[in-house]
């Protein structure tokens, strides 16, 4: 049995493992509140350090990592395909990792993601950028020749 202490800071209690539960699963309670055992010892400590009443908790969220898919489609199609289909890659591997409870290696691939796309804008505006000057190039002698 366990007694908590409220936001209110009066003491509730005795409650049981179920009655908490439900507490929980409403809102009532969470890792942060403070519980004492009726039993010794007696300290006020947070729901979360107990083992027996931390897996009562739910999971913790999954954080959110951006996948970077929606760059990585624009630069694939728009500035350079071999950059673009290699953050497409890196891209759909932070939903895979997530998924699979790896939110180190969904960060991981999200910043290679990004790294990428920015890499293949680079390279689309370099590349498109000499094609614009050899084409004026072209265009000025043709005109100049023409005269």
């Amino acid at each position: 049995m366990y007694y908590l202490l409220g936001a209110d800071q009066r003491e509730y209690g005795p409650v049981g493992p179920d009655q908490l539960r439900t507490w929980i699963a409403e809102g009532r309670v969470a890792a942060a509140t403070r519980v004492r055992r009726a039993e010794p010892p007696t300290d006020w400590r947070p729901l979360r350090d107990y083992p027996e009443l931390a897996a009562l908790l739910p999971p913790p969220p999954l954080p959110v990592v951006p996948n970077r898919l929606v760059p990585a489609v624009l630069v694939t199609v728009a500035c350079c395909l071999p950059c673009g289909v290699v953050a497409l890659i890196y891209s759909a591997r932070v939903n895979r990792c997530l998924e699979t409870g790896d939110p180190e290696g969904a960060a991981r691939a999200s910043r290679t993601a990004a790294r990428w796309c920015w890499l293949s804008l680079g390279v689309g505006l370099l590349v498109k950028g000499l094609i614009a000057a050899v084409w004026l190039t072209v265009w000025m002698t043709s005109a100049a020749q023409s005269n």
